[in-house]
């Protein structure tokens, strides 16, 4: 499963990036450690 990643850059663009979930999932729990 992915899960779709979107955020603006510095002018405004829209950047988007497809990740697989269980890689954010270690990113957030990492994150909240």
């Amino acid at each position: 499963m992915f899960i779709e990643i979107i955020w603006k850059n510095s002018n405004g663009d829209d950047l988007k990036a497809l990740v697989p979930s269980d890689k954010v999932q270690n990113f957030v729990n990492q994150f909240l450690e």
